[in-house]
């Protein structure tokens, strides 16, 4: 996954697609956070639906998969499905508070438009001291915050000097 990640945060996401896909065979979940974004971003259609809905459904108290539909869905501007998995996946957190990192739920309230959800859970990553807030200034995901003032004041507390 180390080369993908150089790919993608290099902005070559043609060559951080090619790796992602054949990582899809091994890890559903951790892929579709990258691979997701890139098809939205070239208007792809996105084959790994189909493969996390039945995943959903058969670890019901795992919150990943759910999340990775969730943000799908945004992605696709499917809001009414979007609504439903983002809802669900709410609840399992509440009876499930660890399954999911702050980080992701951050990337979906950005793909979401909501930029006070989205700071109030990258303010989380960083408060946890989470090595996910090492990818702050790198993902292009996070692109729409940048112009946020509180982006620039959430960077500089997790990367001083920078």
């Amino acid at each position: 996954m180390a080369i993908n990640d150089s790919y993608f945060f290099d902005h070559r996401y043609e060559e951080a697609a090619a790796g992602l896909e054949k990582g899809l065979e091994f890890d559903l979940s951790d892929v579709t956070w990258y691979l997701a974004w890139i098809y939205a971003r070239q208007g792809r259609p996105m084959p790994m639906i189909d493969d996390l809905v039945k995943a959903e459904s058969t670890v019901p108290d795992n919150a990943t998969y759910t999340a990775c539909l969730a943000y799908i869905y945004v992605l696709q501007g499917m809001n009414s499905s979007a609504d439903r998995y983002l809802q669900k996946l709410l609840q399992k957190l509440s009876e499930y508070p660890d399954t999911l990192a702050d980080y992701q739920l951050g990337l979906i309230y950005v793909a979401r438009g909501d930029k006070d959800r989205a700071f109030q859970f990258l303010q989380h990553v960083r408060d946890e001291h989470s090595e996910d807030s090492l990818y702050l200034n790198l993902d292009p995901r996070l692109q729409s915050l940048r112009s946020d003032p509180r982006f620039n004041d959430l960077r500089i507390s997790i990367h001083p000097g920078t």
